[in-house]
């Protein structure tokens, strides 16, 4: 975004208490936020898209994602309100507040998504573990995974603050281990790669891709937030930061998606980690995964839980049991949701799947609707190549999600049939 044409009426770097971030912590928290479940089921995504295709969309995701997060940030920083719920309120007339209700609604179920998704995660990692014995069952392992992040949901978060530098350390090792897979593929097999694997085709699995790919790197729900937690803070900065972050992301998704598909097959599983060979190090990092996926699980809990536990205690009575009153809300709230990933958990054992609504619903909401929405209606830019942008950018969203919501699988089947470039063609990437 053009800040420096004086397109937006912002405020100078802003300097607050609570702006305490350095550069490099921030740089850091941006990587993180991209190594989650969604990334673990890229290598799925790109067996439907074909190699060229899928690095292609992971490359425009993040850019029209990067793109439609500054518009945000810009709009938070002109208006001093750095919550997005709170930023759509100042949509005039009525649309303020029914699209402030609409998109906090849409951050509890995009959340719960991923709630889900970390039980279905931990359930795939604890197969190696659990071969003949009573976990085999579903219905006992899914209560197993909930036993265990129940209790940790209630843990002050001080206990849990491993858990950043744990996903960093467990997905390095996963990405290596499976950059030795690929290595290994490519030197053993380099001249007789099957034809199943797809360096370019167009096919229908390139929608499951870019679903994929948004829930991957969707962070709009909590990204001003963290953008008020900047020190010195302003657009131009974050956006560097972010730049930086995203380019990251986008260098490792590539590869983990390219070495995944080429090193088990178009047949790999859409958790990545399912596909993995059953040896000590591979069941190293199903270790680490079951341990960070339960840590990180309460940490989603508490977004989940804010809008109660946010709530004036005068809501909740008067008198010394309206403390004991909001306590035991938070804590019914907690028990439910974790039920609530539960059930699911016992039919839905795709993590693709999952992942595929998840992202088809932040691309609608959180990429298109309330950055297209802000852009339109808060940044005062009235051109007509702004707004025609804007306008498009509403309609992507909407026809993006609506394909999302069609095409869950990624279905390499298909594109056996449609592929142009084969890895034995004479032409081939690698």
């Amino acid at each position: 975004v053009a800040h420096s044409s004086g397109s937006f009426s912002v405020e100078p770097p802003h300097v607050s208490e609570d702006a305490t971030v350095k550069a490099p912590q921030m740089l850091l928290n941006l990587i993180v936020g991209g190594l989650g479940t969604g990334m673990l089921s890229l290598p799925w995504a790109m067996a439907g898209a074909s190699i060229l295709v899928g690095a292609v969309i992971i490359v425009l995701v993040i850019g029209v994602n990067l793109w439609t997060i500054m518009i945000l940030v810009h709009a938070s920083e002109r208006y001093q309100v750095f919550d997005l719920g709170a930023l759509l309120g100042k949509l005039p007339g009525r649309l303020g507040p029914g699209m402030q209700t609409f998109v906090n609604l849409m951050v509890w179920i995009v959340l719960y998504g991923s709630l889900l998704s970390y039980i279905i995660g931990i359930c795939d990692s604890a197969q190696p573990f659990i071969q003949g014995t009573f976990f085999e069952q579903r219905w006992a392992l899914a209560g197993a995974a909930c036993l265990i992040v129940l209790p940790l949901c209630f843990l002050d978060q001080k206990y849990l603050s491993f858990s950043s530098g744990a996903a960093i350390i467990v997905n390095l090792y996963l990405m290596i281990l499976v950059g030795v897979e690929f290595f290994d593929r490519l030197r053993l097999d380099r001249d007789n790669l099957p034809h199943s694997i797809c360096e370019f085709g167009l096919a229908k699995g390139s929608v499951t891709m870019a679903s994929t790919m948004m829930q991957s790197v969707i962070i709009q729900m909590c990204v001003l937030p963290m953008y008020k937690e900047l020190e010195n803070r302003s657009p131009d900065k974050f956006g560097r930061i972010l730049l930086m972050a995203f380019s990251t992301l986008a260098v490792l998704f590539i590869f983990l998606s390219v070495a995944g598909y080429v090193a088990f097959g178009p047949t790999v599983n859409s958790n990545l980690l399912v596909s993995l060979p059953h040896n000590t190090a591979m069941n190293v990092v199903q270790a680490g995964m079951i341990i960070v996926l339960a840590a990180v699980y309460p940490v989603m809990m508490i977004a989940m839980t804010a809008p109660v536990k946010n709530l004036p205690l005068e809501r909740f009575g008067a008198g010394p049991g309206a403390a004991r009153k909001k306590s035991l809300a938070v804590a019914g709230l907690t028990v439910f949701f974790v039920a609530a990933s539960f059930v699911p958990a016992l039919k839905v054992k795709s993590l693709g799947l999952v992942n595929v609504l998840d992202g088809a619903l932040c691309l609608l909401v959180f990429t298109a609707m309330a950055p297209g929405l802000v852009g339109l209606l808060l940044l005062g830019r009235e051109g007509k190549s702004w707004r025609l942008a804007m306008a498009l950018l509403l309609l992507f969203g909407l026809v993006g999600a609506a394909a999302g919501f069609v095409f869950t699988d990624n279905e390499y089947e298909l594109l056996e049939k449609a592929c142009r470039v084969p890895s034995s063609h004479k032409a081939s990437l690698l």
